[in-house]
């Protein structure tokens, strides 16, 4: 049927009045629900900060590679936690936010810089897109109370408490809306908000994505002069998904057109864009629209509409009619007496379940996340026997075909044959190590780089990605693997093995190669007896002659001693602990997360 009445401001604003009552008893008491939230949240910050300090009590030093990667894991995860409080605090303001507003539909207008947001406010308050303070004193009581909730502090914006104290809100050429204000009448509180995707959007673009979350119902405001813009319709879909009912206005659908007047003289006025040309921007924005889920949020179809020619000719109901303003407030009347109420009844919880989905799905990503690191670890820790045996074979290997070489080369020579082989004993050693916990190491940096990167969870209310990129330190690698080279070649030096006639001072000369290669690890739990354990060995306590035979096979056994000890001192005397404590970590880590999962579950998913 063809609507033949006219909805006036007045026809509006009587409707919210009719209507106060019921929506002061629509009130939802979710308190205690909030309550165990926010307390398993800060049960969930003791779990794991008593994790971490015992993690990082254990005797490491601070450049081990290891360790470097704990800390960093550490800390990546408690600035996901630190993220998630934040979010709760955001939680509690729009919470706080919506207790001002419980007698009344909390309508709230979004989008863009310069989408008349501030002068339809301003219009529904006074009548007026920008009132005078004389035309203020002067309008019939009630007045609308004008309040200021938040304030951004950008430049050039609104001043403080503006809108408190001038009882309008501000309008201009600029960005001139940096707050969050609105004005109460009886039964509606209308809230005006900063433009988003501005140049400050990182402040009042934040600062409206934080407070529109409070809103029993949104008003969306796309300019008419490029309507249907893909940023537009993504903002749409993230108030949608987060439980939001919209309605979506088509602002400024005007334009100024030539006529004379009654003199023949040229004079430009404001006219409304032509029926066609509405009504074509409105099958393009919804055809946009249709590929939002859950759509049927939008309660009504696009609105086309002009404040300034409402304003102009508000006298004449037809013309009137014809801005498109009747059209809105003939819906938000319709709101106000059908589902407000059942909007205003089940947004808090909605808020909650948004808010609680939200945070389930970063636990969610920083558990399978903590899962995957504990499958590394776990691989790496049962390959690291496997790994320290062919490390073994290899640098035997490797020496063995040096020691035949050099005893061919410097036949007769002792101190060159010993000089020559404690060289290329640090220098295999060394390189087949270093090759092996490099693969290792690569391995723990990018399973800790996926741990800690953010973007899953950016979504969050005042999430940051502040972990990009992480890499054990090179000094701490350096020292942990070729590092070690400064200390071989330091105990070669010191011990100096010139007499191949004494296997007792061999096995001390590698026992303290071993010892030195260890202790430049930088790892300070090494014991330092290792050459007097090696020197304990029975069948080298005989004078073998100058037999090349006895030498060789000499060789061979103190080397291949060597070889032993200082690989498995790499492997399993350092990292396996390691191994161990950032397992234990990971695991209390995941109980503590897992308790928290299961909160949200039942308080607030259900």
């Amino acid at each position: 049927m063809h609507k033949t009445h006219t909805t006036t401001r007045s026809d509006l604003l009587q409707t919210f009045a009719s209507v106060e009552s019921r929506f002061a008893a629509a009130k939802q008491n979710i308190a205690q629900k909030e309550n165990n939230f926010i307390s398993s949240l800060d049960e969930l910050k003791k779990r794991l900060k008593a994790a971490s300090k015992k993690a990082l009590s254990t005797d490491f030093n601070s450049e081990n590679p290891l360790n470097q990667c704990l800390t960093a894991y550490v800390a990546a995860l408690n600035e996901s936690v630190l993220e998630w409080g934040k979010g709760v605090k955001g939680y509690a303001r729009g919470t706080e936010f919506r207790a001002k507003c419980g007698d009344s539909l909390l309508v709230f207008v979004y989008g863009k810089v310069k989408s008349g947001k501030s002068s339809l406010g301003n219009y529904i308050a006074w009548g007026q897109s920008d009132p005078t303070s004389q035309l203020v004193r002067a309008m019939p009581q009630p007045h609308p109370k004008f309040d200021v909730h938040a304030q951004s502090g950008v430049a050039g914006g609104d001043e403080k408490n503006e809108a408190a104290t001038n009882h309008i809100f501000k309008v201009g050429a600029l960005e001139t809306t940096s707050s969050i204000q609105s004005f109460s009448l009886p039964g509606l509180t209308w809230v005006d908000s900063p433009g988003i995707h501005s140049m400050h959007d990182d402040i009042n673009g934040t600062l409206a994505r934080d407070y529109v979350k409070s809103a029993d119902l949104v008003v969306f405001a796309m300019q008419s002069q490029s309507p249907g813009r893909a940023s537009d319709i993504e903002v749409i879909r993230d108030l949608v998904d987060d439980g939001k009912h919209l309605l979506v206005l088509l602002t400024g659908s005007d334009l100024t057109a030539e006529d004379e007047d009654e003199n023949g003289e040229l004079i430009k006025m404001l006219v409304m864009k032509q029926p066609k040309d509405r009504q074509s921007q409105i099958e393009y924005v919804e055809k946009e629209l249709e590929i939002i889920k859950h759509s049927n949020r939008i309660v009504s179809k696009v609105l086309p509409i002009s404040v300034k020619f409402a304003e102009e000719n508000g006298d004449d109901l037809v013309k009137f009619s014809d801005s498109g303003l009747s059209a809105f407030f003939d819906m938000l009347s319709e709101i106000a007496r059908g589902n407000g109420v059942k909007m205003k009844l089940e947004a808090p919880m909605v808020n909650l379940r948004v808010f609680g989905k939200q945070l389930q799905s970063s636990q969610d990503v920083l558990c399978s996340r903590l899962n995957n690191l504990a499958a590394m670890i776990k691989s790496e820790k049962s390959q690291l026997q496997q790994a320290e045996m062919f490390a073994i074979a290899d640098v035997k290997r490797a020496i063995g075909a040096e020691i035949l070489f050099a005893i061919e080369k410097f036949r007769g020579n002792s101190k060159k044959i010993s000089n020559y082989l404690n060289m290329r004993f640090e220098k295999i050693a060394m390189q087949r190590v270093q090759e092996e916990l490099t693969a290792i190491f690569s391995r723990i940096d990018g399973a800790v780089n996926k741990f800690m990167d953010a973007s899953a969870v950016r979504d969050l209310p005042g999430f940051e990605d502040k972990y990009k990129e992480f890499a054990i330190s090179n000094v701490g690698k350096g020292r942990a693997l070729g590092g070690g080279a400064g200390g071989v070649a330091g105990a070669a030096a010191a011990v100096a093995i010139y007499n191949w006639w004494n296997p007792v001072g061999w096995v001390a000369a590698v026992g303290a190669l071993a010892a030195g290669a260890v202790a430049a690890t930088g790892i300070t739990a090494v014991g330092s007896d290792i050459g007097g354990s090696m020197a304990g060995v029975e069948k080298y306590q005989e004078r073998i002659g100058d037999n090349l035979e006895d030498v060789e096979k000499a060789a061979h056994a103190i080397y291949s001693a060597a070889s032993e000890k200082m690989v498995a001192q790499a492997f399993t005397g350092h990292l396996y602990p390691m191994f161990q404590v950032l397992e234990i970590f990971v695991a209390d880590s995941q109980v503590a997360l897992d308790a928290f999962k299961h909160t949200v579950q039942q308080e607030i998913m259900q």
